[in-house]
């Protein structure tokens, strides 16, 4: 029986991996109504490294942002300072857990995975009629986070869970079940609370597996959970429709699978995912 709970977890996790400065002072500036675009461009300034990325993944052609942005504070202007602070964060969390015993995961395979839900996840967000898709790059990055967060604090349940499943998502989340006690989404979900995050990311990343369970984000959960499903497919199969079954019937009908053209969904994702990948590489 594992002797940690998910809330010990949670709480170990969210101290190994503390925010940073910069995004703590940011997180402030956003619940303060007295602060400005001015001041958390002022806030952010101060780590160059992790501004640089961002500006650069906001001026690629995943985003498509009329004009160039050259400037923190355009990029607030544009995209909102919320979402600008989510992909401050993703940008953080792949240099923070880059570094994973790769005997329990090869993270470069486990990136790809997350760039490239989130390449899908944006089509198929704007097919449904989600408002503002670009808020749904962050929601793919972030789905699986959870794992990665267990490989590092219980590495030897970890193995057993891996074991077990074998890769097959449907057998993971019941393996962890049974070993850990709770899934990987659930510690994913923790792990964005701590941090302050969105409730829509939490909700997204709680639900991935289970959109049917999601509240008040039930369609972008359910667009997490089809670009996980068609992202498997084309991974472990070279065949996205071989996973589409797994794809819930109500989580279907609600984002219209039934009328989107599958292929002009793969070509978009397949570019989209070619411009950030480069751009969100940890070892950079």
């Amino acid at each position: 029986m594992n002797p940690v709970s998910l809330e010990s977890l949670i709480e170990a996790g969210a101290q190994v991996y503390s925010l940073p400065q910069v995004l703590q002072q940011v997180n402030e500036l956003l619940d303060d109504p007295n602060a400005s675009h001015g001041h958390i461009g002022q806030v952010l300034s101060h780590d160059s490294a992790m501004t640089a990325r961002v500006l650069k993944l906001v001026n690629s052609s995943f985003y498509g942002l009329p004009g160039r942005v050259d400037s923190i504070s355009r990029a607030i202007t544009l995209l909102g300072a919320r979402e600008l602070r989510d992909l401050l964060t993703t940008t953080w969390v792949l240099k923070a857990f880059h570094k994973i015993p790769r005997e329990l995961i090869d993270m470069a395979a486990f990136w790809r995975h997350s760039v490239y839900v989130a390449a899908l996840a944006k089509p198929i967000a704007r097919h449904a009629g989600v408002l503002h898709t670009e808020r749904m790059f962050v929601a793919g990055m972030l789905h699986d986070i959870g794992k990665p967060l267990i490989y590092a604090q219980l590495p030897d349940l970890a193995r057993s869970v891996l074991l077990i499943s074998e890769g097959d998502s449907g057998t993971e989340i019941a393996a962890e079940q049974e070993i850990l006690g709770f899934t990987h989404a659930e510690a994913g979900a923790g792990l964005l609370r701590a941090w302050g995050l969105p409730q829509s990311l939490i909700e997204s990343t709680l639900h991935h597996h289970q959109p049917g369970q999601a509240k008040d984000y039930a369609l972008e959960a359910a667009v997490i959970h089809a670009a996980n499903a068609v992202a498997n497919g084309e991974e472990h199969f070279h065949k996205p429709a071989q996973y589409i079954p797994h794809i819930e019937p109500a989580t279907r009908t609600l984002i219209q699978w039934d009328s989107l053209d599958l292929p002009a969904l793969l070509l978009e994702a397949g570019e989209a995912f070619e411009s950030a990948l480069s751009l969100l590489d940890p070892a950079n």
